[in-house]
């Protein structure tokens, strides 16, 4: 469990590298007005997405708990697939989504490639939060359950007669 939540870890550095290299190189790109909050620019929302996802990647390198680290990946991973959707709904269909940044376009890496490479990097996190929080309580369940000497079943009722 350990290894795959240092792999959505690396996921997260990778995610943060590719938008901070589009708000470095990519100014117009990012300068237009983003679709799902059209109050901040692409660029505003790179920019938040990169603090979250700094935040969340912390939280893994930190000494939390597993089932806290789990939650924490899977909120990150909700918002991030909230915001897919209601972009896919607002932008329609040609239109690549600016997920992972700019970059993927410099890159020559055809948008559906990239919007797919996108949705499977949210699966994957979501994937890894789920396992984390289950295993944690599976743990909790096991160590909770040798200490008490039983079997894993829970005694019977008591019978009235």
């Amino acid at each position: 469990m350990a290894l795959s939540v240092t792999a959505a870890g690396l996921i997260l550095l990778l995610t943060v590298v590719l938008k901070g290299v589009s708000v470095v190189l990519s100014p117009s790109a990012g300068s237009r007005p983003d679709l799902v909050l059209p109050l901040f620019s692409v660029r505003g929302v790179w920019i938040a997405a990169i603090a979250l996802e700094l935040a969340v990647l912390a939280l893994l390198l930190s000494s939390v708990s597993l089932r806290s680290k789990g939650y924490a990946l899977l909120w990150l991973a909700s918002v991030f697939f909230v915001y897919r959707m209601i972009w896919s709904q607002e932008a329609g269909n040609g239109q690549a989504c600016p997920c992972l940044g700019s970059l993927v376009q410099y890159l020559d890496i055809p948008a559906g490639v990239g919007d797919r490479l996108a949705v499977g990097l949210l699966g994957y996190l979501s994937g890894v939060a789920l396992a984390a929080i289950m295993w944690e309580r599976v743990v909790t369940l096991a160590l909770r359950d040798s200490k008490e000497g039983g079997s894993g079943k829970r005694p019977a009722a008591p019978v009235d007669h």
